[in-house]
């Protein structure tokens, strides 16, 4: 059986480009990307990561969970979409829409309840020509 060890120690000094290092005084994984001091990139805290993260360029993941707030920006979607799990939970939409708001099927959904109705929302029944509106 082999054993892979690792240069470690409490500081990582004069790295070697791709060298894994051990940091046990915050238990962290560095690879050296230079051979000056500082030239290196924190792979991962062993036992946990807490705090900020900081990463640059695309995330590729089969399953992302998140707990907390979620800042982002110019963020794309695709497949089943569920926003909020409970009748408590509030959407706000702060922007506007630039498409369409299509039901998966015809006349099943609505916007408000009997109890909950929207403010200043008019509902216009067409037919043929001819509309009739009502607040």
């Amino acid at each position: 059986m082999a054993t892979l060890k690792l240069r470690r120690g409490s500081s990582f000094t004069s790295p070697q480009i791709s060298e894994p290092f051990f940091n046990t005084s915050n238990n962290t994984v560095l690879v050296g990307y230079g051979t000056e001091d500082g030239e290196q990139i924190t792979l991962v805290n062993l036992g946990g990561n807490t705090g900020s993260v900081e990463l640059t360029g695309d995330i590729t993941a089969s399953n992302i969970t998140l707990t907390g707030d979620l800042s982002a920006r110019n963020v794309s979607l695709s497949g089943n979409i569920i926003i909020g799990d409970e009748i408590q939970d509030n959407i706000t939409v702060q922007g506007q829409f630039s498409g369409s708001l299509i039901p998966s099927s015809s006349n099943d959904y609505d916007l408000g309840s009997s109890t909950k109705k929207m403010e200043k929302f008019i509902r216009c029944f067409c037919i043929d020509w001819w509309c009739n509106i009502t607040r």
